[in-house]
Order: C-alpha cells, then structure tokens, then sequence
C-alpha cells in the first residue's frame, strides 16, 4: 500500500471515529435528560410525547452508527481493491476515452458506491419511519423514486462530468477555469428549472386555494415587498407526515410552496410566521450567500482536480496509469466528504446565525414572536425532533440552531414588544 492511499486511508478512519464519539456523545446526553422534557418545554409536551422523541432519536442513531461503519469498510474496499482502475480498463477498452465515456465511467461508479447503501435507505423508510408513523410511502413509490432519480443522475451527471472533459482535453492548461464559467451556468439554470421541470416529476403542485390564508400571505408579501409569482402547495404527505416550506425562483418567478401536512399541523398565524422566518433569508441575502459559497466551493475542486491531475503520484497510488481527468474526479467524489467533514463547524456556525436572523426578521415583521415559537414547538412535537442535542455534535451537524436555542432568542424579542 502506497504512502498517499494510506494517508488517505487514516483520514477515512478518523473522519469515522469522530463521528462515532459525536454519535455516543449525543446519545449519552440524551439518555441523561430522558426523565422529562427540558424546562423551556414544560406544559407543552407531555412526558409520552417526550419519550417518543428520545426513542425516535436513540433508534436513529443505532442506525447511524452501523451505516457509519458499513460506509467506512465499502469505500476502503473500493480504493484498494484495483475495482477501480480495472473497471475504469474495461471502459477505455469499450468505449475509448471520448468525454462521455468517461462522463458514463464517473456516474456508473458513484451511483454504485450510492447502491450499495440503498438497504440503509429502505431501513430508515420502512422500518424507523414506519415505526414511529411518519411513512406514508409505499413500496412501489419508493421504487419508482429511485428509478426516476437514477434516470435524472445519468443524464446530468455524464453531460456535465463529459462537459468538464472536453473542456480539459480542449484546453489543458486553462479548463479549470471554463469549466467553472459552464459550471457556474449550468447550477443556476438547474435552479430556475428544477421547481418547473425536475420536481413535478415526483411530487404534484396545486395553487393554494383562495381564502383567508392565501390573502394573508399575499399581504404579508406585499409588506415586506416580496414578490411572488404564486403561492403553491405540494403533496408531501404521499411520502411521509414531516412538514416543510420553501421558496424556489428568482426575482419576480419566484414561489412559496408549502408543504400540505405543514397547513394541516399550523394554524394560519403560526403558519404565516414560518414563511415570514423564509421571506428573512431573501431579506439578508442567505441564498446568495449560499449560492456564493456553492460557486466559490466549485472554484476550490476545480483547482484541486486541476493539480492533481498533473500529479502521478495521486492517481498512481490508486492503480491508475492515466493522466485522463475522470479517476481524480471520481476519486475525490468518493473521498471529498472525509476532508470536508473538519469544516462543517464553520460553515454551520454562519448557518445557525442565518437562521437566528431570520427568525429576528419574522419576528419582528409581526411584533408577535409568539407565533413563531408555537409554530416551532409545534414543528419539533410533529416531526419527534431532539430539543437538547448535545453542544458539540449540533455544532458540527445542525444547520439550525436547537430548538430550546431559538426559544431564548425569540423570547428575548418577545420581552422587548411586551
């Protein structure tokens, strides 16, 4: 075993191990407060309801920690047992090294890196899921899904991984850079087209009905002079009983979509605090922010592939006698998480602080904090979240801040319009 692919290697190893001492870590803490829901929470979810929360979060992490584990040794199978450049042999032998050849060779070998922890996925639908009454899916739509989704990622992933290609066998030296210019293009038309073409194709929209829910977030859109093209709901509930909303478009094409289990579970009030929580993110420019970070992460493993690439020593040290870009893309496909795994404190840390800005926007948009705190409670009670994660383990995983976190806050603007 060469010195890189060891290197490699203990990265992988130590990218899991943190990630089973946060799992424990977040158990052991949960286990300690099991007794009774933390004081923020106190007459407004019952022990039962409690109970199933922390039954909900220990079964999943159970889970985890096998998939963890069963992810760890498939990946270190696939880098050092030759499957790799064997494979990649018979498809030069079949197809040559045209881009789309190897666009195909990249899609076949991540999809089958995906497959082979599809049992995990069934698992979590219809056996935890099921368990805790959230699944609404059947077997057939499962099914159905996933084909719909490996039709989707063959096609797109071997036109942009065969565009990238072309683009380094047309211009060696300088294809990093038009292929972040095509690369940048094709993520924002993804965006705009996606709600229009992509999403329709595994979930069915409808405009929301005219009444007062639907004058009242117009109005709440013309006071905070967000324009929308429409106001529309989705059926969320064919897949499972968690609740969402979210926005997608640009300028004036842009939508709320709401999800029909969230209209079920909110009152209008509450429910108008959570879409004026998403109007926030567009206030402060998140999804900008966003968008720059996905671009400026594109630029990054762009020059990354582009330097090793040119470094035999990398793709050597896997069994590749190639120069050819589509291993050292597909490589870093399979082993980018395990170095971009130490950055997610930070980059969840801006995260978290968009959320309490957006949250302050909400609030303050209504003057009545208190329907976004109910609407939160709500969301945690129906969706059986964990309001006490451990500190170190929702630092490094959660996007948002915990739900007992956000309560402070709005409380705190709460007292200030009292």
């Amino acid at each position: 075993m060469g010195l890189i692919l060891l290197i490699i290697i203990l990265v992988i190893l130590a990218r899991t191990t943190a990630e089973l001492i946060l799992l424990e870590l977040n158990t052991r803490h949960l286990l300690k407060h099991k007794e009774s829901p933390p004081q923020e929470l106190n007459g407004f979810i019952d022990k039962n309801l409690y109970n199933l929360t922390v039954n909900y979060t220990l079964e999943k992490s159970k889970v985890n920690k096998v998939e963890l584990i069963y992810e760890t040794i498939i990946l270190i199978v696939l880098l050092t047992s030759g499957i790799l450049p064997y494979s990649f042999d018979i498809f030069r032998n079949i197809f040559h090294e045209s881009p789309i050849a190897m666009g195909l060779y990249i899609f076949v070998m991540g999809y089958l890196y995906l497959l082979l922890k599809l049992p995990f996925d069934w698992y979590y639908q219809f056996r935890i899921e099921e368990k805790f009454k959230f699944n609404t899916t059947t077997l057939k739509l499962w099914l159905t899904d996933h084909i719909k989704f490996f039709i989707i990622s063959l096609v797109l992933t071997t036109l942009i991984a065969g565009l990238v290609i072309y683009l380094y066998d047309y211009n060696s030296s300088k294809w990093a850079i038009y292929a972040f210019i095509a690369l940048s293009i094709i993520q924002i038309i993804l965006m705009i087209i996606a709600p229009r073409i992509l999403m329709p194709l595994f979930n069915r929209f409808w405009k929301l009905p005219d009444g007062n829910l639907r004058d009242k977030l117009l109005s709440l859109c013309e006071k905070t002079n967000f324009p929308v093209s429409s106001i529309e709901v989705m059926d969320g509930s064919k897949r499972s009983k968690h609740s969402n909303a979210f926005f997608t478009g640009f300028g004036k094409f842009k939508k709320i979509v709401l999800f029909d289990t969230l209209i079920h579970q909110l009152s209008e009030d509450e429910l108008l605090s959570v879409v004026a929580h998403e109007i926030g993110h567009y206030k402060y420019g998140h999804f900008i922010k966003t968008l720059l970070l996905s671009l400026m992460s594109t630029a990054i493993s762009l020059f990354i592939v582009d330097y090793l690439i040119k470094s035999e020593w990398f793709y050597q040290s896997f069994g590749f006698n190639t120069d050819n870009p589509a291993p050292t893309i597909l490589l870093l496909f399979l082993i980018g998480g395990n170095f971009t795994f130490w950055f997610f404190p930070i980059l969840n840390r801006f995260s978290r602080k968009w959320e309490f800005q957006a949250d302050a926007f909400a609030s303050k948009t209504s003057e009545k904090p208190e329907y976004l705190i109910t609407a939160l409670k709500k969301l945690a009670e129906k969706n059986l979240s964990n309001p006490s994660p451990h500190p170190l383990y929702s630092s490094v995983y959660y996007s948002h801040p915990d739900l007992i976190q956000r309560i402070k806050a709005l409380e705190t603007i709460s007292a200030y319009y009292g």
